[in-house]
C-alpha cells in the first residue's frame, strides 16, 4: 500500500498543502438564502420513476410533479 500511496507511510505527519488565490470580488446582498430545491421528494431518479412517490408528492406538494427525463 505504501508503494501506491507513500503519504500513508508518514504516520503523525501532516503534509503542507499548496494554497492559491480563489474566489472573486463581489457585493453581498442582504437577501436571505433560499433553497433552489422546490420538490425534495423527487431529487433522485428512483423517486422520480415511482408512481407511488409521484402520487404521495402530489398530495404533499400539489402541482410540482414532473415527468422524469431519464
Amino acid at each position: 500500500m505504501f508503494e501506491s500511496a507513500p503519504i500513508l507511510a508518514h504516520i503523525n505527519h501532516r503534509e503542507k498543502s499548496a494554497w492559491s488565490a480563489f474566489g472573486a470580488q463581489g457585493s453581498v446582498s442582504a437577501k436571505p438564502f433560499a433553497s433552489v430545491i422546490k420538490n425534495f421528494y423527487m431529487t433522485n431518479p428512483i423517486s422520480r420513476a415511482s408512481v407511488t412517490m409521484a402520487k404521495c408528492t402530489e398530495e404533499i406538494l400539489p402541482h410540482t410533479v414532473q415527468e422524469a427525463a431519464e
